[in-house]
C-alpha cells in the first residue's frame, strides 16, 4: 500500500472515531507514539495524517504538548460535510441537510439576480441544452447529472467568478439530495418544466420572476425531501 493509502486509511480511521462520539470535543488523543502502535502504521504516516486531519478541522494541535478533538462543526472546512455525509452513509441528519439547503438557496438566489443582469447568448443556449436533454434521459443518475449541472450553471451565468466553486463544492452532499428527491417523486416528473420557468424569465431579465420561480422550485425540493422515509435526527 502506498503511503499516500496508508495516510487516507489513518485519516479515516481517526475521523470514523470522532464521528461516531468514541473519540468526543475536547478529548486529547494518545501520543504519536501511541497512535503508532494502536494503528500498525509509520511515524510518518502519523504525522501526515494529523496535519490534515488539523488543517480540516477535526483537530487542535499544541506541538509536543497534546492534540485534542476539534469543535469540527464550528471551525471545520467544508471537507468536514463530506466526512459527516460519508459516515451517515444512507441515514439523512436533517438539521445538517437543512443547513446546507439554506445556504444553497443563498448562493443560488444572488446567482440568479446576476444572471438577469449580465447572462449571455451562450449561458442561455447551453441552459436550454441542458433543459432540452433532461426530457429526453429517462434512468435516475442522469436527472441527477443534469440537475445539478443545471444549477450550477445558473451560478455561471451570473458571472460572479465565485458562486459556480461554491456549488462544485456542494456537489457531493448534492448528488445525496438529489437521489433522495428523484427516489421520493413520480418517475413521469419533469423538473424541466420548473427549469424552463426560470429560463424564461432570465431571458427577460426580469428579476423578480426569476427569484420567484427558484424559490418555488428549491421550496418544493425541500418539501419532498424533509417527508424520506430514512431521515433520522
Amino acid at each position: 500500500m502506498s503511503l499516500k493509502s496508508r495516510k487516507q486509511q489513518f485519516i479515516n480511521e481517526i475521523e470514523e472515531k470522532i464521528l461516531s462520539g468514541e473519540w468526543k470535543i475536547g478529548d486529547r488523543l494518545p501520543t504519536e507514539r501511541e497512535l503508532v502502535d494502536a494503528f500498525g502504521t509509520s511515524r510518518t504516516v502519523v504525522n501526515a495524517g494529523l496535519a490534515e486531519l488539523s488543517q480540516k478541522g477535526f483537530l487542535s494541535i499544541n506541538p509536543r504538548q497534546w492534540t485534542k478533538v476539534a469543535d469540527y462543526m464550528k471551525d471545520g472546512k467544508l471537507d468536514v460535510l463530506y466526512s459527516v455525509i460519508r459516515h451517515n452513509g444512507e441515514n439523512v441528519d436533517m438539521n445538517l441537510m437543512q443547513g446546507i439547503l439554506d445556504a444553497r438557496k443563498v448562493v443560488e438566489t444572488e446567482s440568479v439576480i446576476l444572471a438577469c443582469r449580465y447572462r449571455t447568448d451562450e449561458d442561455l443556449k447551453e441552459l436550454d441544452e441542458i433543459i432540452e436533454a433532461e426530457n429526453e434521459v429517462t434512468d435516475m443518475e442522469s436527472r441527477i447529472a443534469l440537475d445539478f449541472r443545471f444549477h450550477h450553471m445558473l451560478c455561471v451565468a451570473g458571472h460572479n467568478p465565485v458562486y459556480p466553486l461554491i456549488m462544485n463544492s456542494f456537489e457531493p452532499i448534492g448528488q445525496k439530495y438529489l437521489k433522495i428527491f428523484y427516489s421520493m417523486i413520480d418517475e413521469s416528473f419533469k423538473i424541466s418544466v420548473e427549469h424552463i420557468d426560470i429560463v424564461n424569465a432570465i431571458k427577460d431579465r426580469d428579476e423578480k420572476r426569476a427569484v420567484h420561480a427558484l424559490d418555488t422550485l428549491l421550496s418544493e425540493g425541500e418539501t419532498v425531501v424533509k417527508k424520506y422515509g430514512g431521515i433520522k435526527k
